[in-house]
C-alpha cells in the first residue's frame, strides 16, 4: 500500500495541493499538482466510479486530481455514477470544476447541461484546448 504526503503552497494567487506518493507500486507520476478543491475520499464506490469514467489511468491516480475526475464524471458518468459522487462530496466540487474547467474534456451537451443544473444559467463558450495555436502559426478552424 502506498503512503501519500500532502503539501500545500501558494502560487499565482491560488492555493495548490501537491501529493507525493511514497513507495507507490502504481506506474503513475509520483507528483500530482491540483488546484485547490476538496480532496475526494478513496472509498470503494468512488474508486469504482473513477475506474469507469477515467478508463485510461488507475483509479487512485484519478481521485488524486479532483478537477480532472469531476470533468470526466460530468462528461462520461452515468446517473448512478453522478449520484454516488454527489452523495459522497456534494455539489460544490462540481461547481468548482465548472468554474475552472480543463480544456478538451467537456462536450457541448454536457457543458450546457451542468451549467444549467448547477449554476442555473446558460453556459459560456467551451474552453479551448489550444486558444493561442493560431498565434503560433498553427492552422485552426
Amino acid at each position: 500500500m502506498a503512503t501519500y504526503r500532502l503539501s500545500s503552497f501558494y502560487a499565482a494567487g491560488q492555493h495548490w495541493r501537491c501529493f507525493s506518493v511514497i513507495g507507490a507500486e502504481e506506474t503513475d507520476p509520483a507528483m500530482q499538482i491540483v488546484p485547490d478543491s476538496p480532496t475526494i475520499p478513496m472509498t470503494p464506490e468512488l474508486l469504482a466510479v473513477a475506474k469507469r469514467v477515467v478508463w485510461f489511468q488507475p483509479p487512485r491516480t484519478t481521485l488524486r486530481n479532483p478537477q480532472h475526475f469531476l470533468a470526466y464524471l460530468m462528461t462520461y458518468g452515468t446517473l448512478d455514477d453522478v449520484t454516488t459522487v454527489l452523495t459522497s462530496i456534494g455539489e460544490q466540487p462540481l461547481i468548482h470544476a465548472l468554474d475552472d474547467p480543463l480544456p478538451g474534456i467537456f462536450d457541448a451537451r454536457s457543458w450546457r447541461f451542468w451549467h444549467l443544473k448547477l449554476k442555473g444559467h446558460e453556459a459560456p463558450p467551451l474552453p479551448k484546448r489550444f486558444a493561442a495555436a493560431s498565434s503560433l502559426g498553427f492552422p485552426g478552424k
